[in-house]
């Protein structure tokens, strides 16, 4: 099945790791360059995109938690890292010609706006790419959750979540050689079996929402790929 179509409405979740590459420092700008060439590919085809990047390649809020670190502080840190990774995303969007804005939800000067929901929605109608930086702005929720609220909020008709497998197994597929890939699987299937593919306050928001998302690994063109149903990935509905 092909979503593919002017006025789609498209959330873009990337993960901070993804912004790695296969570089040992924080980030790969030639392979976030490639990630916006494939961004520009969809906004081509007339797809409305909105983004939401992660901030795990600098400071991961569990982590920190896990080496002492108070739990408000540690998810506080990783929500900064957001901001530095949507700024770094923005400014890539730019130099191929895409039209983007980073909207924070904590103040954060003169470098990003301030989140509004009403002004966002108009930034999307007037074809400008919204990257949603710093969470939900408070500690104990994940980028998975953001993203879910501010699809909805933007009013998107799919959640593409982007990741480094190729979708729901029923274990680790790196690790267990009988997993079993779902090419479709219910929110409550993922619910009741635990599958550790996104936090569960989001797919209970997915769920309750009728929210449906579409989880593949990032390759080349696998953005339009995706949604042009030519790429293996878990349809989550």
């Amino acid at each position: 099945m092909s979503y593919v179509s002017p006025k789609y409405r498209v959330l873009l979740k990337l993960s901070g790791e993804i912004l790695k590459g296969e570089s040992s420092s924080f980030f790969d700008l030639n392979y976030i360059n490639n990630l916006c060439a494939d961004i520009q590919d969809i906004y081509n085809k007339g797809v409305q995109v909105a983004i939401v990047v992660g901030g795990g390649n600098i400071f991961r809020g569990a982590d920190g938690c896990s080496s002492g670190i108070d739990r408000r502080v540690s998810d506080n840190v990783g929500i900064l890292s957001t901001v530095i990774n949507s700024l770094i995303v923005k400014d890539c969007l730019t130099n191929i010609g895409l039209k983007s804005s980073v909207k924070s939800s904590i103040p954060v000067g003169s470098m990003c706006d301030l989140y509004n929901s009403s002004e966002t929605l108009e930034l999307m109608d007037r074809g400008i790419i919204p990257i949603f930086a710093a969470g939900i702005a408070n500690p104990y929720f994940t980028t998975d959750t953001t993203s879910v609220i501010r699809a909805l909020e933007m009013k998107c008709n799919i959640l593409l979540k982007a990741t480094k497998v190729d979708g729901v197994y029923t274990s680790d597929p790196g690790s267990c050689n009988d997993a079993k890939h779902f090419s479709r699987v219910s929110y409550s299937n993922i619910l009741l079996n635990n599958f550790q593919i996104m936090d569960m306050t989001s797919i209970i928001l997915s769920k309750d929402n009728k929210l449906p998302i579409l989880v593949f690994r990032v390759c080349n063109n696998s953005f339009l790929r995706v949604l042009c149903g030519k790429l293996k990935c878990t349809y989550i509905k």
